[in-house]
């Protein structure tokens, strides 16, 4: 499975968004430390189509929002990591006969 974290996508949801008086100090604030680059749709949804096919587990845009991400997603990664090759089995089954 391949998740898709986008930024802000150049739609008209997004343009809800901004309107919405009680985020505007939020869009505010993110738009002056340049932080929300808008994603265009179409190359989205080809960036999606290709990590889709190539079994890539995510599709992050922008790159450069690639620290934030990281930096959130590091701890599952580091726990994936230390139960790699560890069997999980749901409770009441057995561990398949080898």
């Amino acid at each position: 499975s391949t998740l898709v974290a986008p930024g802000p996508v150049d739609t008209q949801m997004w343009d809800q968004i901004v309107a919405t008086p009680d985020l505007a100090p939020m869009v505010k604030r993110l738009r002056m430390l340049q932080l929300i680059p808008m994603v265009n749709p179409k190359k989205l949804a080809d960036d999606t189509v290709r990590a889709v096919k190539a079994d890539r587990r995510h599709v992050r845009r922008p790159r450069r929002n690639f620290l934030t991400y990281w930096l959130s997603e590091s701890p599952r990664r580091i726990f994936e990591l230390l139960l790699k090759g560890v069997p999980f089995v749901a409770p009441g089954k057995k561990l398949p006969e080898k």
